[in-house]
């Protein structure tokens, strides 16, 4: 029993210490969601020294509360290995057919302007551009519509990089409406067939991160598509935070 006390006490450290550290990781970069990560990492600590010290005083509530933490926290450690294994199953690019449609995900505009691409967004770009030039039969859709902080729909925003990248603006197409991963595909989908796109068999080419892919590949199979990934690369350090956010959404999308 010990030694079970022991080895949940220095998982629950690491993983205190790990999201900190995804959190600075993001800060580095001008994410400032990172100070929630990095807050709730110091939470973490900051909870197991007070029960420490308050242990011998409140003895049978502190040891109720303890099993309690201690069986929520490795059931929350084993969704999170689950979920992880799952993300990373989907990280490498694949190999789509000559006919599948590509959709890039749209994930936020600069907040500097409300007008250019965000960090993440231009390395999404950067990989769609990559591969449509390659792949010159590839039809294009832009999914994303406005937030409140932005001056355009991120899907214009797309539009525009790529255009300026020298892709034809005949191959793409704008999905100006959707506000989450869900809404995304299944408004693409409507374009598409608004627009005949899908008249062969639901392909679908995905641009997104490959910490993202596994989320939204799952979301594509519930509209009936067979999903091929694009990835973007990003920093491990932005990776770290970001794999933590995918988490929840996995569990609340795609598993319940």
């Amino acid at each position: 029993m010990k030694v079970t006390k022991i080895v949940i006490t220095a998982l629950y450290v690491l993983a205190a210490a790990f999201i900190a550290v995804a959190g600075a990781g993001a800060l580095s970069y001008g994410i400032l969601r990172g100070f929630l990560a990095v807050g709730l990492g110091a939470a973490m600590v900051v909870a197991l020294v007070l029960w420490w010290f308050l242990r011998k005083r409140c003895e049978r509530l502190c040891r109720t509360a303890s099993r309690i933490v201690a069986v929520g926290f490795v059931v929350a450690l084993t969704l999170s290995a689950v979920a992880t294994a799952q993300i990373i199953s989907r990280y490498a690019d694949e190999d789509a057919p000559t006919d599948a449609v590509m959709v890039v995900l749209g994930c936020g505009l600069s907040r500097v302007d409300g007008v250019s691409p965000s960090l993440v967004m231009h390395r999404r770009l950067v990989a769609a551009e990559q591969y449509l030039h390659a792949n010159p039969q590839t039809i294009c859709v832009l999914s994303g519509g406005q937030g409140p902080d932005e001056n355009i729909t991120e899907a214009q925003a797309m539009y525009t990089y790529l255009v300026n990248a020298g892709i034809a603006p005949q191959r793409l197409f704008k999905e100006e409406a959707s506000t989450s991963t869900r809404e995304n595909l299944r408004f693409s989908q409507e374009l598409m067939l608004e627009n005949g796109l899908l008249s062969n068999a639901q392909s679908l080419i995905v641009v997104t991160d490959g910490f993202h892919e596994f989320r939204a590949h799952a979301l594509a199979r519930e509209l009936g598509f067979e999903s091929y990934s694009v990835s973007s690369k990003a920093p491990i350090a932005i990776v770290l935070f970001y794999v933590l956010r995918e988490i929840p959404g996995i569990i609340t999308q795609v598993w319940l």
